[in-house]
């Protein structure tokens, strides 16, 4: 199963990085935003997560599926918003 890789990590726990991962793909979301799936927010809080502590996920999702596709646009979601905490 593919797993999500990037640059090396920051310093935090992993308790840290799921909780700031976790308040920065709420805040990525306002109210007035169309809504993402569960699978893509879970993507995008596992990048973030990866690159906070680099805690390494797998994607639970099959192949090809929905699910799967979602959970990588997550992800890339996560790299992209990534690089614009970078570039601050």
């Amino acid at each position: 199963m593919p797993t999500t890789t990037a640059s090396p990590p920051s310093h935090l726990t992993e308790h840290e990085a799921q909780q700031r991962a976790t308040r920065l793909v709420a805040e990525a979301f306002p109210p007035g935003r169309p809504p993402r799936s569960l699978q893509y927010r879970m993507g995008m809080t596992q990048m973030l997560v990866y690159f906070f502590c680099g805690k390494k996920t797998a994607c639970p999702y099959r192949e090809g599926s929905p699910e799967f596709d979602a959970f990588f646009a997550g992800c890339d979601a996560g790299r992209h918003h990534w690089r614009l905490m970078a570039d601050k």
